[in-house]
């Protein structure tokens, strides 16, 4: 004797029901860790500026650094920068991210030129603070002279990377700006 059997789809009620048993056996896998999201935080500019004329100044987290031949004062004229620091399945930071507005204004203080700059960024940091990847406009200033960089003032638009435990600085695509030049 003969058993037909019917090819009719599978009812709803079966799909559901195995529907369910696959998320009972995957939802124990998730850990609360692999669920960390991205924290943001504000970075504000210094309220007073950052100052580069040799001089240490009270409450800079800068230390003093002479980077032209003459002094040079950065002042904010738009801060919305902010660090977005996203983390791994243990929840320890991968790499952070800095995002947002950010306009500057540097002075020449010994005779007041001044120059006016977009350096928002973005920039991608490396969790362990070593490496910089930016894209777009971006200001540097470094304390002391890197032999691979054009100056100790200088503004990149285009990718960069700057490696700090080496020290390096390499341009990937776009132009370098030296900003001393700029406002001697």
């Amino acid at each position: 004797m003969f058993h037909l059997r019917s090819r009719a789809r599978p009812c709803a009620t079966s799909v559901f029901a195995i529907l369910v048993a696959v998320m009972a056996l995957v939802m124990p896998m998730a850990s609360p860790a692999a669920a960390t999201s991205p924290t943001m935080q504000e970075t504000p500019f210094p309220s007073d500026g950052i100052w580069l004329d040799g001089t240490l100044h009270a409450g800079s987290p800068f230390p003093p650094a002479l980077v032209c031949a003459f002094p040079v004062l950065i002042t904010a004229l738009q801060d919305n920068a902010k660090l977005i620091t996203f983390y791994n399945s243990q929840g320890q930071p991968r790499f952070s991210i800095t995002n947002g507005a950010l306009k500057l204004r540097l002075t020449r203080t010994d005779n007041n030129k001044t120059l006016d700059l977009n350096a928002s960024g973005p920039g991608r940091i490396s969790a362990d603070g070593t490496t910089l990847t930016t894209w777009g406009p971006w200001l540097t200033f470094l304390p002391t002279p890197w032999p691979t960089a054009p100056s100790q003032l200088f503004f990149t638009t285009g990718q960069s990377v700057f490696d700090y435990s080496v020290p390096s600085f390499r341009l990937i695509s776009g132009r370098t700006v030296d900003l001393c030049s700029q406002l001697a």
